[in-house]
């Protein structure tokens, strides 16, 4: 079976998740895909290492185009029906870059109630927390435009594991954590030296 959409590299599919990815931060089409990035645009892990593989990079903004025509509410509900994927993650690469294209997540939502969908953003603005579907978990990335809101579930990157505060859930090795938490650590996995970026925490 061939999808059109979806993917799982090897952190999501030991767990059976399912993802959807469109080009970090801007598309070669100028389309910026991050709009709310500030401090992780520099080291952003989806700028580096594997994601550059040309095959990749095409694959990425071919997803971007369909995102942007009328047919892609039923073909991505298509695609999910068709991996009988029971978890989404929306964007290891790239962010909700438009509220119309937040609009047509949350139409695919609403008509797969049985599948759990989940995204780390930088776009949390952009939502109305109210009408948030039961079958989203939507999780506050810091390192952008705005500050998170810690009483929201959110996630915050550390230098190392060691860094993790003890309150906080590791989700480096498994993305489910991020699904059953409210407040997640990862450890900063890019192929090149952070150099201290201010997103990047350390241990107190």
């Amino acid at each position: 079976m061939k999808l059109k959409f979806l993917t799982s590299n090897s952190k999501l599919k030991k767990d059976g998740i399912f993802g959807f990815d469109i080009p970090a931060y801007k598309s070669t089409t100028g389309l910026i895909t991050c709009p709310m990035a500030k401090d992780c645009i520099a080291n952003c892990y989806a700028r580096q290492g594997t994601y550059q593989f040309s095959i990749v990079k095409q694959k990425y903004e071919r997803n971007l185009a369909a995102t942007l025509t009328d047919d892609f509410v039923i073909d991505m509900i298509t695609d999910i029906i068709e991996s009988k994927a029971a978890i989404i993650r929306i964007h290891s690469s790239g962010d909700f870059y438009s509220r119309e294209y937040i609009f047509k997540w949350l139409k695919i939502m609403d008509s797969l109630p049985h599948v759990q969908f989940y995204a780390y953003t930088k776009s949390f603005k952009m939502f109305d927390y109210e009408a948030l579907p039961s079958n989203f978990k939507l999780i506050q990335s810091e390192g952008g435009v705005h500050a998170i809101d810690t009483s929201k579930p959110h996630a915050r990157v550390y230098d190392s594991e060691d860094s993790f505060p003890t309150d906080y859930s590791n989700a480096s090795a498994s993305d489910l954590v991020a699904v059953l938490s409210e407040k997640i650590a990862l450890s900063y996995h890019g192929s090149k030296p952070h150099n201290g970026n201010a997103f990047i925490n350390k241990a107190a």
